[in-house]
């Protein structure tokens, strides 16, 4: 049962995160292994952190030139804002399930400061 690309599940249904099995991680030689989970970290995280700038800023560029919020009150604008923070929150949740999941799969992550977590947490 895949349940990774369906993020209303993840959203709506917090209990069905344990619906998969965990797998402990791939063996590797260890050193070798960790500075390739690590590569693939920072690679990863400089990816996505571009790609959310790159969006993020061409919204707000096509929001700015559309015009489709002149004219409207105070309350439509403040609305607007709390919607698309609701949109961010749902977005951010099913990111960080995905995440760790990619973690405890992998020892990979999309964000270098998770992973160095991750791995402080797996030494103890």
């Amino acid at each position: 049962m895949h349940l990774a690309g369906q993020w209303w599940v993840w959203v709506g249904m917090p209990e069905l995160t344990n619906v998969m099995p965990r797998r402990p991680l791939p063996q590797a030689p260890a050193g070798l292994a960790a500075a390739n989970r690590w590569a693939v970290t920072v690679a990863a995280t400089a990816a996505s952190t571009w790609a959310l700038d790159a969006v993020a800023a061409a919204t707000g560029v096509l929001l700015a030139a559309s015009h489709a919020l002149d004219g409207a009150s105070r309350g439509v604008v403040l609305g607007f804002l709390a919607a698309t923070y609701l949109v961010w929150g749902a977005g951010l949740r099913v990111n960080l399930m995905s995440n760790w999941r990619l973690l405890e799969e992998t020892g990979t992550s999309t964000n270098a400061l998770s992973k160095a977590m991750f791995d402080l947490t797996r030494l103890r």
